[in-house]
């Protein structure tokens, strides 16, 4: 009953927004897309939960091809976005998502109607934007450089100066640990992040340095560690005629501590990524992805040393990829799956990493790819691309070879039609072991409003 009626005062409300913008249009903005999926993917869901611990037969049991990790599958979302300034430079800002959820699956299909899928609050947030100051509050979405190694939707603020040189200072609240009460002694700290981003653009280039902290009050228990990663980055673009420049350099620190007497873990990791493309013609833009991950030595320091790519793992919103380039780089996460099995819930869940670390093994990468995107005539786009990861620690990865082939059609106006495959091959140096190509094929119509 109490669900009924959250759905009914929400679809009220966006439905009285509607309606009254025939009389104040100026003051609201909707926007949003609709989508339907097709999806058929093989091996991306397994994980080899004695991987990393060295027992190569449970391994075998988790990472082998089986008929249940071969996917099949449709789903859809209806998002709509809802934008209200009752006054310059202020505004209420809403985003929904409506039966978002897979055809025909339990318990999100009863046979007639989506049930416990049919309504998402994604966004709510205010913002105040007054000649120099911005300031958001609510649940929003926060990102440092290119929204990779910090990407995060959460309950927080978000405070700008915009001087020639943009401050930007980030605030979110992650956990209140159980209880309102932050207290150490009844086991109720919460988990917080804080941020910096210094800015400073012009109209040939732009740079970005950050720096991003986790902040978790609790002491620490085996059973429940204290968790405190720690980012600082670098981003720049810069044009130098028909060639764009991208480069992001991030490292990682920190540590997990497991309370008094026993061994923390520290967190570790470099990355950079660069990716140059010229536009030669109307048809076609040319480019090329490179990469250098470190990685961690599992013999010697698994256990003492966690790689890892992004400070929040554990509730990344996904709006950067790089491994899947094409119009669904940010829906197939295909070297995202956790093949680690360290059997640490904490430690597994800031393993892995798309392009920095495939499959979550502490190999790290480097290496990279060419792409092209043609567009024949307005209105398509073909996309291809190739990357070859080699592992900068290879006791378990040796490399790791990426292809992407996609198009994408503008049926009519704001309607496309897209499809991608995408295919990971992994040669491992385990011998008489061997990892599954990752596949996923999908197909997207959509209309964006």
């Amino acid at each position: 009953m109490k669900k009924l009626l959250v759905v009914l005062i929400a679809t009220a409300f966006v439905f009285g927004l509607v309606a009254q913008s025939a009389i104040a249009e100026d003051r609201l903005e909707l926007s949003g897309q609709v989508r339907a999926r097709a999806w058929s993917k093989e091996n991306t869901d397994s994980y080899g939960t004695g991987l990393m611990a060295g027992d190569l037969e449970a391994a075998s049991a988790g990472l082998e091809q089986t008929d249940a990790d071969e996917l099949k599958y449709w789903d859809q979302r209806f998002r709509m976005a809802a934008k209200i300034t009752p006054a310059d430079g202020v505004s209420g800002n809403l985003r929904f998502d409506f039966a978002e959820g897979t055809w025909g699956n339990t318990p999100d299909w009863d046979g007639s109607r989506y049930t416990t899928s049919e309504l998402q609050v994604d966004r709510a947030y205010l913002e105040v934007n007054k000649g120099i100051v911005m300031v958001r509050a609510g649940q929003q979405f926060f990102g440092l450089g290119n929204n990779y190694a910090y990407d995060n939707q959460a309950t927080g603020l978000l405070f700008q100066i915009k001087t020639p040189v943009v401050i930007s200072l980030v605030y979110t609240k992650e956990d209140e640990g159980g209880g309102l009460t932050d207290d150490d002694d009844l086991g109720t700290e919460d988990v917080d992040h804080y941020a910096i981003d210094l800015g400073y653009a012009t109209d040939a280039f732009s740079v970005n340095v950050f720096y991003g902290v986790q902040k978790d009050g609790s002491d620490g228990t085996p059973a429940d560690p204290c968790v405190e990663p720690n980012m600082f980055g670098a981003m720049g673009k810069a044009s130098f005629g028909p060639i764009n420049v991208l480069a992001e350099l991030n490292v990682f620190g920190g540590e997990i501590d497991y309370g008094p007497g026993t061994e923390s873990t520290d967190f570790t990791g470099t990355q950079l990524y660069a990716d140059v493309n010229m536009r030669v013609n109307e048809m076609f833009l040319v480019g090329v992805d490179l990469v250098y991950s470190d990685g961690v030595d599992i013999e010697d320091d698994l256990g003492d040393e966690i790689k890892i790519t992004q400070l929040n793992a554990t509730n990344s919103f996904g709006s950067t990829r790089y491994a899947d380039r094409g119009p669904f780089t940010t829906d197939i996460h295909l070297l995202d799956a956790n093949f680690a099995g360290t059997g640490s819930s904490v430690l597994d869940a800031y393993t892995g990493g798309d392009i920095f670390d495939p499959l979550g093994l502490q190999g790290g990468a480097m290496g990279g790819g060419p792409y092209v995107v043609v567009t024949p005539i307005e209105g398509l786009n073909f996309y291809a691309n190739f990357m070859y990861l080699k592992a900068a620690e290879d006791e378990l990865i040796d490399n790791t070879t990426v292809y992407n082939l996609a198009a994408e059609y503008m049926l009519t106006q704001n309607t496309t039609l897209a499809a991608q495959y995408s295919v990971a091959s992994v040669d491992d140096d385990i011998e008489g072991f061997d990892i599954d190509d990752l596949k996923a094929l999908v197909a997207r119509i959509q209309i964006t409003f």
